[in-house]
């Protein structure tokens, strides 16, 4: 017979709320995120007879020198450099009526020499071509004036345009710009020509100007001064 206080209980399964019992092993292992941190060191207390080491903090300079700033690169300036703008003359500076009239002279001379130097060319070329005798051509009146004038339009433009000049403003100092000191372009210039060739006495309103101007200086805001080449 087998004792009462022996009797094996029936085997009685867990009820589905209660939780698992954790294992021993389980449950003395600490935490993951316990394991991860490091360990503080104890702190130990110093030693007798030993001085505690004063906190070294950031040196104080006594003397502390001014930071300058860093220079600009010559990379970083600027590339370009303004140009110098042309001034005006003052009216000292403008040329008179003689100086002018002279400097007219010289280049109808001019003009006069290069007609007769074309005319040469031309019977040269035909002698080449027809043989002895040689000959000038021979041209009408008002052809001869029409070439003439021509010539002189384009001398007087060309002239002014690129350099503010003609031959007898080089040998008379005098140079042809706007008001403001620069030179004329060419549809001012080629103005400026034609009126001078037409109207040679525009240059007798000179001593009447306050500024010294002919009535083609007036007609296209041109002004002529003394100036060195």
């Amino acid at each position: 017979m087998i004792p009462a206080d022996r009797t094996a209980e029936p085997n009685r399964d867990p009820e589905p709320d209660s939780a698992p019992r954790p294992d021993r092993e389980s449950a003395s292992a600490p935490p993951p995120d316990l394991q991860s941190r490091p360990v503080p060191e104890p702190h130990r207390d110093p030693e007798p007879g030993s001085s505690p080491q004063p906190h070294r903090g950031p040196q104080h300079n006594p003397n502390p020198q001014p930071v300058r700033p860093p220079a600009p690169s010559p990379a970083a300036a600027p590339s370009h450099t303004p140009q110098p703008q042309a001034t005006p003359k003052s009216a000292s500076d403008v040329a008179g009526v003689v100086s002018r009239c002279l400097a007219g002279l010289v280049d109808a001379v001019v003009v006069a020499l290069g007609g007769l130097g074309a005319q040469l060319a031309f019977g040269g070329l035909r002698l080449l071509v027809t043989g002895p005798p040689f000959r000038m051509p021979e041209l009408s009146a008002w052809l001869t004036g029409v070439l003439g004038w021509g010539l002189a339009v384009l001398y007087l433009a060309v002239s002014w345009a690129s350099t503010g000049g003609t031959v007898g403003d080089w040998l008379l100092g005098l140079r042809v710009t706007d008001r403001a000191g620069r030179l004329l372009g060419v549809p001012r210039a080629l103005l400026r020509a034609v009126l001078c060739v037409a109207f040679p006495l525009g240059l007798c309103w000179i001593p009447f100007s306050r500024r010294h101007a002919s009535v083609q200086d007036v007609l296209v805001a041109s002004s002529v001064h003394y100036h060195r080449f």
